[in-house]
């Protein structure tokens, strides 16, 4: 599977539709990303395109020594930041769909939206960075190396905001009367 990479090669060799093959890659998880930060779809298509437009006109700042989807997620995450420090919006305020809804029955389906509302209010209701960990690491799927260099934390520091974030997490779903389960 390509992780775009190869395709970032490809544009970087003359093959333009190699650009393309990223943005599609990036583009829809890239948004969703950077509306935690900022609050509105809207600003975070401009924020997107704008993390985009840095690849393609500053194309020898990535040095493939992490991966493509890492260099791209810090360019967003510090524009995401800035733009939320401008217009001081609270982070991940966004309504996500955390957790996948298959097609279940309609109880099944009734449990897992309440699960989701549950995620996505204590994610809101945690420290932002302990959200983004956990966002990061569980949504997005990245792993600790690709996290560590999109927050700039070293292994110890990510392994503590880990460790409190999931903690965080578990007095929030229980304070909210979730049933939490280990």
């Amino acid at each position: 599977m390509d992780s775009g990479e190869s395709s970032y090669r490809r544009f970087l060799e003359g093959d333009k539709s190699g650009f393309d093959n990223v943005m599609d890659m990036y583009h829809a998880p890239l948004v969703s990303f950077i509306t935690r930060y900022v609050g509105d779809e809207n600003d975070a298509e401009d924020i997107a395109a704008d993390t985009f437009l840095e690849l393609l006109v500053h194309p020898s700042r990535f040095s493939f020594k992490c991966s493509l989807k890492t260099y791209i997620y810090s360019i967003a995450r510090h524009r995401a930041v800035d733009f939320a420090r401008k217009k001081r919006h609270q982070i991940f305020d966004a309504d996500l769909d955390v957790l996948p809804d298959g097609e279940d029955s309609p109880a099944d389906t009734a449990i897992s939206k309440e699960r989701n509302a549950a995620v996505r209010e204590a994610l809101a209701n945690i420290n932002g960075e302990y959200a983004e960990a956990l966002y990061l690491l569980y949504i997005d799927g990245l792993c600790e190396d690709e996290i560590m260099r999109i927050t700039k934390k070293n292994r110890r520091q990510l392994s503590n905001i880990i460790y409190r974030a999931k903690a965080a997490m578990k007095k929030e779903l229980i304070r909210s009367g979730f049933s939490y389960e280990e």
